[in-house]
């Protein structure tokens, strides 16, 4: 079996592991998002 790796790009938006994330993976168009409640204001 093959197994293939895949390349995951994390931005910390607030430059903290405990603040907002943005994700993306490779050869995927889509974003996703790591927000906590604290800062849904921001």
């Amino acid at each position: 079996m093959v197994t293939r790796s895949k390349s995951i790009n994390l931005f910390l938006m607030d430059g903290t592991a405990n603040g907002r994330i943005k994700c993306t993976l490779a050869n995927w168009i889509g974003v996703a998002y790591k927000v906590p409640r604290t800062e849904l204001d921001k």
